[in-house]
């Protein structure tokens, strides 16, 4: 059946093979291997972003310090541009940039999608709740945040939040749950702006990650994009990383159901407003 097929026939077939190939060898290249623990996962780039902590270790350690001490800053993202400024040490804009955090408590250790499917629903009233009760936690991390820039840099940035608001889950998969959060960010001589972050809890692999995308909000179309984003790039992290049986194995169970699951859940959260802080930073 082959030999009967007119030759430019097979040229476009070959031609195809070899494009699926080129496109394959881009995808893994733009991926990174990942410690999470005793596990490591291989995490896609979302796409137009770079990694930021070979180029710019000093902006992880800035935005780490915002964090909460439950929450790890994997990795962060930004535009080829904006992760060349900021390695060259010249003020960047970011306008759009993402990040990647884990929960410490649970890197390492695979955990129940069933027992993540059931808990959802709780899920979405524990998010409600946390941000209800987040501005005393907001005030002690930003506290804590400016006294450790100012004890590295010499300089007091005063970040601030203002007018956070939960807009709601925009996503719901028996692996992930997808919210959005819009707040006001000021600094020292930065003005005020207001950004919006699309998050995601997810289990890539049996693994709990946070996924953040960020960006100067101006309209829905920034708010589409993050929620966009935030998507497809959790998407293509579990397309990359399937469910292993091996390690469906050794699970382990119970952990939606104790304290360590609630400091996730306020550590989702959390995250993902104080990740606000880190427009602040326009140096390396």
């Amino acid at each position: 059946m082959l030999q009967r097929l007119p030759r430019a026939s097979f040229r476009l077939i070959f031609a195809s093979l070899i494009l699926t190939s080129m496109l394959l060898c881009c995808a893994f290249a733009a991926a990174a291997t990942l410690q999470f623990g005793t596990r490591s996962l291989n995490i896609p780039e979302p796409q137009g972003f770079t990694a930021l902590s070979s180029v710019s270790p000093r902006y992880m350690q800035l935005a780490q310090a915002y964090l909460p001490a439950t929450n790890r800053l994997v990795e962060a993202y930004a535009t080829p541009a904006d992760a060349k400024a900021l390695a060259e040490g010249r003020s960047s804009p970011l306008v759009r940039y993402l990040q990647l955090q884990a929960p410490r408590a649970a890197e390492g250790m695979p955990i129940s999608e069933t027992e993540f499917t059931q808990a959802s629903k709780e899920m979405e009233s524990q998010f409600e709740t946390t941000m209800r009760n987040s501005k005393d936690t907001t005030d002690d991390l930003t506290q804590k945040g400016n006294a450790e820039i100012k004890r590295i840099t010499s300089t007091d940035p005063k970040v601030a939040l203002s007018g956070i608001e939960y807009l709601g889950a925009y996503r719901r998969e028996p692996w992930g749950l997808f919210f959005t959060i819009k707040s006001g960010v000021s600094a020292s001589g930065g003005g005020n702006q207001t950004l919006v972050c699309a998050g995601a809890l997810v289990m890539i692999n049996y693994q709990l990650l946070f996924m953040y995308s960020y960006a100067q909000y101006h309209d829905s179309a920034d708010r589409e994009w993050v929620e966009q984003a935030t998507s497809a790039w959790a998407d293509a992290t579990r397309a990359a990383n399937p469910n292993d049986p091996a390690v469906a194995a050794k699970v382990k169970h119970g952990f939606f159901g104790g304290g360590i699951w609630r400091n996730a859940i306020i550590g989702a959260i959390i995250g993902g407003i104080v990740g606000l802080f880190a427009k602040i930073f326009k140096k390396s």
